[in-house]
């Protein structure tokens, strides 16, 4: 029920980037910019334009920076894939049943299964559904018309997961 094969590659890494950094690194680059907007707000309202600068300017650098980060996991990411595999993209196919998300890579011959309870984020992009575990994995079901979208959100929600569906 719900099996998928498509590619995973750069495109797709791309797609969920802002969802695969680790959330602890998220909360520091969010306190981070949150401590420099903050400073240069009360700078401002002091009327000391040069220290609301030096904060608008750290504010710059820590989004720099997330952006940064960003493209760093994505190129890790890749990396890794070409060390195990020798290629920039793997085949992989993905089933859901009663037990829980099937993978099989099409490259390694690797294949798992991802329990329902592991599951704790939800996410659709252009290519596909793609499943979070609190471990940071994931998994994902490609768009590949077989289903529609309303199947599969349904199945899901009949399934012991801990998503919070919206």
């Amino acid at each position: 029920m719900f099996e998928t094969t498509g590619v995973i590659n750069e495109k797709l890494l791309k797609e969920i980037k802002l969802h695969i950094m680790p959330r602890s690194r998220k909360m520091g680059f969010l306190i981070g910019g949150g401590i420099f907007a903050v400073a240069a707000i009360v700078f401002l309202i002091m009327k000391n334009t040069m220290l609301a600068e030096i904060s608008l300017l750290g504010l710059i650098v820590v989004a720099v920076e997330y952006y940064a980060t960003l493209g760093k996991i994505i190129k890790t990411s890749l990396d890794k894939m070409v060390k195990y595999t020798g290629k920039p993209e793997n085949g992989y196919t993905s089933s859901l049943n009663d037990d829980g998300l099937q993978f099989f890579d099409h490259v390694t011959g690797d294949r798992g299964v991802l329990k329902y309870g592991d599951f704790k984020k939800f996410l659709e992009t252009e290519s596909g559904y793609f499943l979070f575990t609190r471990g940071g994995k994931f998994s994902v079901i490609f768009k590949d018309g077989s289903f529609e979208r309303k199947e599969l959100l349904d199945f899901l929600k009949s399934k012991p997961t801990q998503i919070a569906w919206k």
